[in-house]
C-alpha cells in the first residue's frame, strides 16, 4: 500500500521528488478531505495549487491515510532524484507496481 501511494503521488507530482514530499506531508498532516462518490470512498487534497483525488479500496479506513502518508514520507524523505524514487519503487524485479491502495498490479515495461 505504501508503495502504491508513493507511486500515485510521484506520477501526479510529475516525478518531482520535492513535490512528492510536499504531497505526502500534506496528507500526513491531515490536510485532506474524504468523501463518498458513487458509493466509493475518496480522499482528496491540494498541494501547491495541484489537486488530486484517490479512490480507497474497500476495507481501508480513510483515517489510515495520514499514517500511511507518514510512513511513505519516511521512506522517501532522503531521496533527491527521481531515479532514487524509481529504484525504490521497482526494487530488484524491474517492474513498477501500479497502486490501487491494497491491490498492486505490475506494469510490464
Amino acid at each position: 500500500m505504501e508503495r502504491g501511494l508513493i507511486f500515485s503521488l510521484w506520477i501526479q507530482a510529475s516525478k518531482d521528488p520535492v513535490a512528492l514530499r510536499l504531497a505526502l506531508e500534506a496528507l500526513a498532516a491531515g490536510q485532506a478531505n474524504t468523501f463518498t462518490n458513487g458509493g466509493k470512498v475518496m480522499v482528496s487534497a491540494s498541494v501547491a495549487g495541484k489537486s488530486f483525488s484517490y479512490q480507497l479500496q474497500p476495507g481501508i479506513n480513510p483515517m489510515a491515510i495520514t499514517e500511511l502518508a507518514l510512513s511513505a514520507w519516511k521512506s522517501v524523505k532522503d531521496f533527491t532524484t527521481s531515479a532514487e524514487i524509481e529504484n525504490f519503487l521497482t526494487k530488484s524485479n524491474g517492474n513498477v507496481s501500479y497502486p490501487n491502495f491494497g491491490i498492486m498490479l505490475p506494469i510490464n515495461p
